[in-house]
């Protein structure tokens, strides 16, 4: 266990820093996961979620970079980050919301509580819905409704009965009557909604008015300016606009949404990428593909895995069984049931049979699994395995 340890530490390729100079403590977070034997999950927005298994149940709590607990692990469920609180659910399944510092800003009353979004929060008692502030107080009172949305672009979407929605304002008033839909999200300040019959999709503004009429039968959140669709009688794929307007013709067997300028597409079972005028960049010739990220996207043939830039050229070969999107400049990949992760020049930076697991960067840190201890690895050569005593 001491030989991995410090392999984990002699393969990170990169110039080594100081501690001091970082807004992480490796040591701090060390002590605290083995202390604890907490089970660690990515960091996001200087927080992460945490767990350990206390009188056979899982309990969640929420760490910072310092190796501090930001809320106690004794909760059911802990939400995501959205607008500065996050949800959180009790023993007892009552759920409320807490801050980043982990302040229980709203104590855990409700039976279901949503995303915090634009100065509200969703609560849910029984079959009614109502709407709080940062303080718990209530500011659109309970009302009868099958679902309720988190508010955008200054409303909410309310499905009263399965599928037949209507929207209201931040004062409770209804700015577009109920319809015979359902609102499956917002993006780029437009909404998916679908037929109440449950066949097609179109698109639908913030004033009610159709941009694109019920015509597909899929329909992706825009992605970079354009929302990938799909028509049922040809099952091809393209892509339209916030206007409602095809600017890629459905002449796809799949598609992916765009990611960097550019967009998956398969056709006569290969995959390629195209531009946002529909030109093809990098031809057909992939069994699978991934998105771009980090100027990057992993491409499969003959069942291995590599990467290619966005000029088509293969800059990493497929050797892979599996590879992960690119990162803050690193990747995961893995052969059979080991891990390692590579550079963007291919190099390796964990080595096969260092660790148990490894996730991709985020927040600078990277969750990595070591004889069966959680930890995290930084971008300085360095991770919390080497604080352990073996």
């Amino acid at each position: 266990m001491f030989i991995a340890a410090m392999m984990l530490m002699v393969t990170c390729q990169t110039i080594m820093a100081q501690e001091s100079d970082s807004d992480y403590s490796l040591k701090g977070l060390a002590k605290l996961l083995v202390t604890e034997k907490l089970s660690a999950y990515d960091f996001n927005d200087g927080i992460a979620k945490v767990h350990k298994e206390q009188d056979g149940k899982i309990l969640y709590g929420l760490i910072n970079k310092q190796g501090q607990f930001v809320l106690p692990c004794k909760y059911n469920r802990i939400g995501t980050l959205s607008d500065g609180l996050i949800a959180i659910e009790d023993i007892n399944y009552k759920c409320g919301y807490a801050d980043v510092r982990g302040t229980v800003v709203v104590p855990c009353q409700y039976e279901k509580v949503g995303y915090y979004s634009e100065g509200l929060g969703r609560i849910t008692k029984g079959d009614s819905c109502a709407y709080i502030n940062r303080e718990g107080e209530i500011i659109i009172p309970y009302f009868i409704a099958y679902d309720a949305e988190s508010f955008k672009n200054g409303i909410a979407a309310i499905e009263k009965q399965k599928r037949q929605t209507y929207f209201i304002d931040k004062q409770g008033n209804v700015v577009i009557p109920q319809r015979d839909y359902r609102c499956y999200g917002c993006s780029e300040g437009l909404y998916i909604v679908r037929s109440k019959e449950g066949s097609k999709y179109g698109l639908m503004d913030a004033k009610g008015t159709m941009v694109a009429t019920m015509e597909y039968y899929s329909m992706e959140p825009f992605s970079e300016g354009l929302s990938a669709v799909g028509e049922s009688q040809s099952h091809k794929f393209g892509f339209i606009d916030t206007k409602g307007s095809i600017v890629v013709p459905l002449q796809f067997e799949s598609v992916d949404n765009f990611s960097e300028g550019l967009a998956a597409v398969r056709k006569e079972r290969k995959w390629g990428f195209i531009n946002k005028t529909g030109q093809i960049v990098i031809p057909y010739k992939y069994e699978r593909v991934q998105k771009f990220s980090d100027g990057l996207a992993a491409v499969c043939i003959n069942d291995k895995w590599g990467f290619v830039n966005m000029s088509g050229e293969l800059i990493i070969p497929c050797q892979y069984d599996r590879c992960e999107d690119f990162h803050e400049g690193y990747a995961v990949v893995k052969n059979g049931n080991q891990y390692a992760m590579i550079d963007k020049q291919g190099q390796y930076y964990i080595k096969f049979g260092v660790a148990d697991y490894i996730s991709s960067f985020s927040d600078g840190l990277a969750n990595a699994k070591v004889k069966g201890i959680d930890g995290y690895v930084d971008k300085n050569g360095s991770s919390t395995f080497k604080y352990i005593r073996w």
